[in-house]
């Protein structure tokens, strides 16, 4: 280490590095008081090996600020932390940065969220960014090959451990975990949060490597919190317990953040195959089987919507201000209503195919049952022109008198003229 380097004073930051796992309960079955088996089960199913699962410590329900009563959906089903042993295995590719610890928050709907606390003695920059992601996206991998892969192979089976898990193969909104079996060995985003004291002679580049401004840093008694897009800071935060409340409040963020951008992958998604079923299999099977998985993909997120408005009033004390604070930043009001517009546009293309399908269905309908009238006309003409040979004379005009002047072959050609004329009209005025 240069002389240079050695007198940076140390920094701690914290990256956050959402990933997808196997994990997909039956969310709308579920009561609080079922969580606690959904962890035990949870315990038997992943290898003890290098990690443990741990029960949340986070405090639930009322009782005190430092209680959050947030639904069961939004509350972390385990954290995975690593051995000692583990722990003091874990090569590190950066002498500037060390790794102080790490756990993992497993969610339900395929969702994980990795925290990794890290002293830096590096300045600010895009390189410190891709360092700290490479490192991340190791513990990521580490974390996916030794214990979210057994737990795909487990949960492959039909039979899960019990009913209150899918088995992979009945995934119904993430479809795309069902079709790949396999999971993605990397971060979906890496997130940063430098915890930096307004004091220090690095403060400004700090402030410009998060991109902030002073008007839009949150003030409080204790720290001041600045969140963007990618790099966040926490500012002139002594209190381990404010560092806590920041975690928890990042954790249910980017779960629900998680979860609009796997939405709108997968109704983009849903949207591509659409008109490959059009062209290949026809809009009644396309119809059929999309509709069914759009209408299962907006219920859940009726669902998902109305839990996170009930985990939004349930957070106390400055963990409500940091939420507010970080879905604002985030504009997950946005991303919902886009979400909401993308599943809107699907299921209009489906509705408007299909509409298009049955008015071609009603036109040859039409056409059909103006056939079938017209046979009618053929078969009248056939009995009046029979009737008329044996006809006797009465000196009263009438219709089989008609019939017995004119020639068969004109009665015929007449009538199937009439048909032509009457099933042409149909069809031109369905058109």
């Amino acid at each position: 280490m240069s002389s240079e380097q050695s007198q940076i004073t140390p920094t701690h930051l914290i990256s956050i590095a959402p990933f997808r796992t196997p994990i997909n309960l039956r969310s709308e079955r579920l009561t609080e008081s079922e969580l606690e088996q959904v962890r035990a089960e949870l315990a038997t199913m992943l290898p003890n090996q290098g990690f443990t699962v741990q029960a949340p410590d986070w405090p639930f329900g009322y009782g005190s600020l430092n209680h959050d009563a947030i639904p069961g959906f939004f509350q972390p089903i385990a954290f995975v932390v690593p051995t000692d042993e583990l722990f003091q295995s874990i090569s590190q590719s950066d002498t500037n940065i060390r790794l102080l610890n790490f756990q993992v928050h497993l969610y339900d709907d395929t969702v994980a969220v990795l925290f990794a606390q890290w002293e830096v003695k590096a300045e600010p920059s895009t390189k410190l960014d891709r360092t700290l992601t490479a490192l991340t996206n190791d513990l990521v991998c580490r974390v996916v090959d030794e214990l979210m892969q057994p737990l795909a192979e487990q949960l492959s089976n039909k039979t899960p451990v019990s009913w209150r898990w899918r088995s992979i193969e009945e995934f119904v909104v993430y479809r795309d975990v069902a079709r790949q079996q396999l999971l993605n060995r990397e971060a979906l985003w890496v997130a940063r949060i430098a915890l930096v004291n307004s004091q220090s002679h690095d403060y400004e580049q700090w402030m410009t490597w998060a991109d902030a401004q002073e008007d839009t840093v949150l003030q409080n008694k204790q720290f001041s919190l600045y969140v963007g897009s990618g790099n966040s800071l926490l500012i002139d935060c002594d209190s381990a317990q404010e560092q806590r409340n920041l975690i928890r409040a990042m954790s249910l963020c980017q779960f629900y953040s998680v979860i609009l951008s796997l939405y709108l992958q997968q109704l983009n998604d849903d949207l591509s195959q659409l008109e490959i079923y059009v062209a290949r299999r026809g809009i009644s099977r396309a119809k059929n089987r999309l509709l069914r998985q759009v209408e299962n993909k907006l219920d859940h997120l009726d669902y998902v919507r109305l839990q996170h408005g009930q985990a939004l009033y349930g957070v106390q004390g400055s963990r409500r201000t940091m939420v507010n604070t970080i879905h604002e930043a985030w504009n997950t009001t946005g991303q919902f209503d886009n979400v909401m517009g993308w599943a809107g546009l699907l299921r209009e293309r489906i509705s408007r195919r299909f509409q298009e399908r049955r008015i071609k269905q009603g036109r040859l309908v039409q056409a059909l049952l103006a056939f079938i009238g017209g046979l009618a006309i053929l078969d009248i003409s056939l009995v009046m022109l029979s009737e008329s040979e044996g006809l006797r004379e009465d000196h009263l005009p009438g219709m089989l008198d008609l019939f017995y002047r004119l020639p068969a072959d004109g009665v015929l050609y007449g009538a199937v003229a009439i048909v032509i004329a009457v099933v042409f009209l149909i069809y031109r005025s369905e058109s």
